[in-house]
C-alpha cells in the first residue's frame, strides 16, 4: 500500500528516528529540571573556615533574646578592617571614608552610614574612642569664643528625650503635626534616634517641638538655639573642609614613604599623626556583615582582636 512505500522509504525512517531521539532527549532534559536538584559549586574550604571564624568573632558581641545586658541595646553592622579590627556601627552613625583620596588622589573625605560602606573602602578611624569632626568642630567653637552653643543648640533634643520617658516616638510624632509641623515620621524619628544630627533645620520646628513637650524655657529661647544649631552646623563643615586637607597632604607623603602602592594591595593599617588631632588609623574595610543587637559600649569604636 502507499503507506507501506512511505515508511518503507530509508529517507522517512532516517526522519521518524530522528523525531524519536529528540523527543526522548528533550523528556530527559525536562525530567532532570523538574527533578533533579541542581549542583551549587562547593564553598572553597579556606573560604568555609573564614566565614565560620568570622560569625564567631561577632557572635561573643551579640546580645541573644533572653541575655541580660549592663548597657543600652542598639542595633549595629559588624565591619571587619584589615590588621585584625573590628567595629560594630550605629546603623546612624556617620562614617568617614578616604577612599577617593586615596584611589583618584581626590581632594575631599566623604561621610557614610554603615548600609552605604563597600568592601575595599578605607575609613578613617580616630585611635581615642572619639568624633574626629566633632573634637575639630568643638575646637572651633572654643577657640571663637562660642563654646557653649554645643550645649544650647541641643536644648530641643533635650526637651524630647524627657518626651519620650512618656510617649512613644509614633505619639510624639502624631502631636507635632497636630502642632503643625510638616516633617515626615523618618525625619522626627531620626531627630530622635540620630547622634549626628545637631539641630532641625527651621526654626518652626523648634517651636513646635517646644509646644508639644510644654518647654517653656525652650520657646522662649527658641531663637538662640536655632542660631546656635546653624553655627555648630557651620563649624561642623569647616571641620570637614580642615580634616580632609590634613588627610590628602599627609596620606600622600605617608604612601610616597612606600614608593609605588596599589591601593587593592593595602594590607595593613596605615597610622598617621595630624596636628590638633592626634593619632588616627586609615584601615580597609574586608568584610561587613549583618545587622544585629549589640550593647551600646563596644559600638562606633574600634576592637582590636588578639
Amino acid at each position: 500500500s502507499t503507506w507501506n512505500r512511505i515508511l518503507s522509504n530509508e529517507s522517512t525512517k532516517n526522519i521518524i528516528r530522528k523525531s524519536f531521539c529528540d523527543a526522548a532527549e528533550i523528556s530527559v532534559t525536562k525530567f532532570k529540571e523538574s527533578v533533579l536538584p541542581e549542583t551549587t559549586p562547593e564553598l572553597d574550604e579556606q573560604e568555609e573556615i573564614e566565614l565560620i571564624l568570622r560569625d564567631n568573632k561577632y557572635s561573643q558581641y551579640v546580645v541573644h533574646g533572653g541575655q541580660q545586658s549592663t548597657d543600652e541595646v542598639v542595633e549595629a553592622i559588624p565591619v571587619n578592617f584589615v590588621g585584625g579590627y573590628l567595629a560594630f556601627f550605629k546603623m546612624s552613625h556617620k562614617i568617614i571614608t578616604a577612599t577617593d583620596i586615596i584611589f583618584n588622589n581626590g581632594k575631599h573625605i566623604s561621610l557614610k552610614v554603615p548600609a552605604d560602606l563597600q568592601v575595599g573602602d578605607f575609613v578613617v578611624v580616630r585611635a581615642a574612642d572619639h568624633d574626629v569632626i566633632r573634637d575639630i568642630a568643638d575646637a572651633i567653637l572654643v577657640n571663637s569664643g562660642k563654646s557653649s552653643y554645643r550645649e544650647l543648640s541641643g536644648k530641643w533634643k533635650e526637651a524630647l528625650v524627657v518626651e519620650s520617658l512618656f510617649s512613644s516616638i509614633e505619639d510624639i510624632y502624631q502631636k507635632l503635626r497636630a502642632a503643625g509641623c510638616s516633617k515626615d515620621f523618618p525625619t522626627v524619628r531620626r531627630w530622635m534616634t540620630d547622634e549626628d544630627v545637631i539641630a532641625p533645620q527651621h526654626k518652626e520646628d523648634i517651636l513646635c517641638i517646644a509646644q508639644v513637650t510644654e518647654d517653656a524655657v525652650l520657646m522662649e529661647i527658641a531663637d538662640q538655639v536655632y542660631k546656635a544649631a546653624r553655627t555648630v552646623r557651620a563649624a561642623h563643615t569647616q571641620a570637614g573642609r580642615y580634616l580632609s586637607g590634613e588627610l590628602k597632604s599627609t596620606i600622600a607623603l605617608e604612601l610616597q614613604s612606600f614608593g609605588e602602592i596599589d591601593p587593592f594591595n593595602i594590607w595593613d593599617p596605615v597610622s598617621l599623626t595630624l596636628e590638633n588631632i592626634g593619632l588616627v588609623r586609615i584601615l580597609k574595610v574586608i568584610d561587613i556583615g549583618d545587622s544585629a543587637l549589640i550593647d551600646a559600649g563596644n559600638t562606633n569604636r574600634l576592637i582590636e582582636e588578639m
